[in-house]
């Protein structure tokens, strides 16, 4: 995985990566086939990462653990008010930003041919989603990138916009107010993710 930032960062906190055994057990357990940006994240460099800037994102631990808020394998629990949605929409949960808890996960129906899954944008509270990435890898660039970039004053729709040109050339460039004007129903999921 190819990150364009310093792992060792004063706004990044992480725990231990996670073995080859665990990556499969956890595999055979969800029955899911993670995505290879996504297990040299958790095999090579942490298995719970933490940027604080701030505002936060999480990436959670594969499974319980003192490092994590919430771990994968037990965060569907957690939102049980969207019932079936998770599972019917194929989406695992990875990860959670500080902001009004945004919800990350990856759209496992649909794996490219590089062995990544789209990111999805979920807004739980508002049952929304948005298509936020084509890869696990460029979505972390962006969220280290529009985390920590701390110029007071700019224009951080546009700074979002050209994080996504610069480290996502698979989806057209959007501001970060697009996430929220731009989403969709999370009822609706089935007919728009087919577009990508």
């Amino acid at each position: 995985m190819k990150l364009d930032f310093p792992i060792i960062n004063k706004y990044i906190d992480l725990s231990n990566p996670v073995s080859e055994q665990d990556i499969e057990r956890f595999e055979k357990m969800m029955n899911v086939k993670l995505p290879l940006s996504f297990v040299s994240l958790k095999k090579e460099i942490a298995d719970c990462l933490y940027i604080n800037s701030g505002n936060a994102l999480e990436i959670f631990s594969l499974f319980d653990s003192n490092s994590s808020t919430f771990s994968i394998a037990g965060i569907s629990s957690n939102y049980a008010h969207l019932g079936d949605i998770l599972k019917s929409h194929k989406l695992l949960i990875f990860g959670i930003s500080s902001v009004d808890s945004e919800t990350w996960a990856f759209y496992t129906g649909g794996k490219y041919s590089n062995g990544e899954y789209p990111v999805i944008w979920i807004s739980p509270s508002e049952e929304r989603f948005f298509v936020h990435s084509s890869n696990f890898e460029s979505f972390l660039n962006i969220q280290f990138h529009s985390l920590t970039s701390l110029n007071e004053g700019a224009d951080y729709d546009k700074l979002y916009k050209d994080l996504v040109a610069k480290y996502d050339n698979d989806i057209l460039p959007f501001g970060y107010n697009d996430i929220y004007s731009s989403s969709h129903d999370l009822e609706d999921f089935e007919s728009i993710i087919k577009q990508y």
